[in-house]
């Protein structure tokens, strides 16, 4: 018997979701390494707890898959963040909802 996975399609949308979240995951990563360098203890705890969050999701999908019998691709969009203030961070990923 042959074991089912999911079409090729449907592996695809959900890679890019999984690479998404590891966006995510990098960028309030990121945000929480600032606020903590400038001493905004609340702002860093806040994205740390945001950063493992968007991880999660992405370990969710990534075992979803897996227990499809697919090995999902992994990949990372090598962005370069920066930031040059905590108003920076809030605009970027409170108000815009990125």
């Amino acid at each position: 018997m042959t074991p089912q996975e999911l079409e090729p399609k449907i592996v695809s949308l959900l890679e890019e979701r999984i690479a998404d979240e590891y966006t995510a995951h990098f960028h309030y990563q990121a945000a929480a390494n600032w606020c903590e360098d400038k001493g905004y203890v609340g702002g860093a705890s806040f994205f740390k707890k945001e950063s493992d969050d968007e991880l999660g999701h992405a370990r969710k999908l990534q075992k979803f898959i897996v227990d499809w019998n697919v090995v999902p691709k992994l990949e990372a969009d090598g962005c370069d963040i920066k930031f040059t203030s905590l108003v920076d961070i809030i605009n970027k990923y409170i108000v815009t909802g990125k």
